[in-house]
């Protein structure tokens, strides 16, 4: 493991990059700048001097999105079934390619309410907390803007590269402060580059090589982030948990 002082000369070494607002997505495939994300469209009702129907309409998205795997999650069909969050470009160890990846037994050990899952529900405490870090993002980004250089905090995305050098820029950290800026109107945004994935190298995208993803299926998971989506209703719905 490298140590942190290592650890912060490679991430100042990574690339900064200026790319439109509108070729962000999220892991689940929302695009910014649609109002496709629940965290934009929370805010935006939020200016809109809507905050009943903000929290309203939020609590429903999260409780209505739960997709079971990869494909589900980006409204895609798959020839197979991918563990969510599983992407063909990545390295996993077995351990983490498990078919009841992202989802735990109880509501308490989620660590992040938009991206993983519970049979049991989702703990109202946890929607709380995203209320308030939206809050304060959107506080932030009116009052302040967005400046990375002078709190050291740059927005982190991996950048899909397709065949025609067309780009889609998933967040890897930062999608709060993304979805202010979105709802905002914000048309560009600084942020540090982890990686570039090519469509042109899919047949040595680790999970293909391995044989855990097929070519057509790991490029079907690659387009979908070009696509975006709208559709947000998978699955039972959640029950809210409220008792502590």
């Amino acid at each position: 493991m490298l140590s942190p002082a290592i650890s912060r000369i490679f991430w100042r070494a990574l690339p900064r990059v200026t790319v439109p607002i509108s070729s962000l997505a999220s892991y689940a495939g929302f695009r910014y700048g649609r109002s496709e994300h629940p965290y934009e469209r929370y805010i935006i009702d939020r200016r809109r001097g809507n905050p009943d129907g903000a929290r309203e309409s939020f609590i429903d998205s999260l409780c209505h999105y739960r997709p079971r795997d990869l494909g589900e999650a980006l409204d895609i069909n798959l020839s197979q079934r991918v563990p969510l969050w599983c992407f063909p470009w990545y390295r996993y160890f077995p351990w983490q390619w498990t078919p009841e990846r992202g989802w735990y037994s109880r509501a308490a050990l989620v660590p992040d309410v938009m991206t993983y899952f519970s049979e049991e529900g989702i703990l109202m405490s946890r929607i709380e907390k995203e209320f308030r870090w939206l809050d304060r993002a959107m506080a932030s980004m009116t009052s302040e803007g967005y400046r990375p250089e002078a709190y050291r905090n740059f927005v982190e995305v991996v950048t899909l590269q397709a065949s025609d050098f067309a780009e889609v820029h998933i967040v890897h950290d930062g999608n709060h402060r993304v979805a202010a800026l979105a709802a905002l109107g914000e048309s560009t945004i600084k942020a540090v580059r982890l990686g570039t994935v090519r469509a042109s190298e899919v047949d040595r995208w680790p999970a293909v090589r391995a044989g855990r993803v097929s070519v057509s299926d790991a490029i079907a998971i690659f387009r979908a982030y070009f696509a975006g989506r709208a559709r947000l209703r998978i699955g039972e719905p959640a029950r809210v948990i409220t008792s502590p």
